[in-house]
């Protein structure tokens, strides 16, 4: 059985050397080979890339989660901070680095994240603070990036508003706010944002201070790395 097997596949052999050429039956096995070959590569890239995109997708997904998990937790941690300053509304801030120079030197802009009010007092929409520059307030964001807590006490603080010029414009032009106070929050490893505290009277009266800020500081620090960590 195998041998008849065998000498059919040699009557093959030399029928085909006697009608084409061995040369030509290698060169038209070898055309066919690659013809598969690229077709196999197709296919392969195509799944490569289905399959790259699938797992980005995934990672995305669960990133979002993640995220809406972190403000689901910052939320009433915000709220207290807000209730023992005494504060009318409290903004969150969180910096990125979407967009680059033509020499590739990163632009850092803020955007408002989230936003907690008292009864009555309207919330912040987060189009109002949305892609601003940071290097348009660096005296501001030096100042607290070394821990200090920065207090503007309305229109009238002269001293503040030479300092850091055109803060007071953007929150008294953008939410109505008359005094507000400013601190950073750094993260473990990398600055995450900061935060506003804002009064909408100008007879308020603050009670906020650096113990507080220090108090709160290291509880948001932790829910954010605990979030970006998982």
């Amino acid at each position: 059985m195998i041998l008849d097997k065998f000498k059919a596949l040699g009557d093959t052999f030399i029928a085909i050397h006697e009608h084409v050429g061995f040369k030509m039956v290698v060169r038209y096995t070898f055309l066919i080979l690659l013809v598969l070959a690229i077709f196999n590569i197709r296919a392969v890239t195509t799944g490569i890339v289905e399959f790259v995109s699938d797992i980005q997708e995934e990672i995305h997904y669960n990133k979002m989660s993640l995220q809406e998990e972190y403000y689901t937790d910052l939320s009433p941690i915000l709220a207290e901070l807000r209730a023992e300053a005494g504060a009318d509304r409290i903004l969150y801030f969180e910096y990125h680095n979407s967009l680059e120079s033509l020499d590739g030197m990163p632009f850092k802009f803020f955007n408002l994240m989230k936003c907690s009010a008292k009864y009555g007092i309207p919330e912040v929409p987060g189009s109002v603070y949305k892609d601003i520059s940071a290097s348009m307030y660096t005296e501001l964001f030096t100042k607290i990036a070394e821990g200090d807590l920065v207090i503007c006490h309305g229109f009238h603080d002269i001293d503040f508003r030479k300092t850091y010029r055109g803060v007071y414009e953007l929150f008294s032009e953008g939410d109505h706010s008359k005094k507000f106070a400013i601190f950073s929050l750094p993260g473990i490893r990398k600055p995450i944002g900061f935060i506003v505290l804002e009064w909408m009277d100008d007879d308020s009266e603050f009670n906020i201070n650096q113990k507080i800020v220090c108090d709160y500081r290291p509880r948001i620090n932790a829910i954010s790395a605990y979030a970006r960590k998982r």
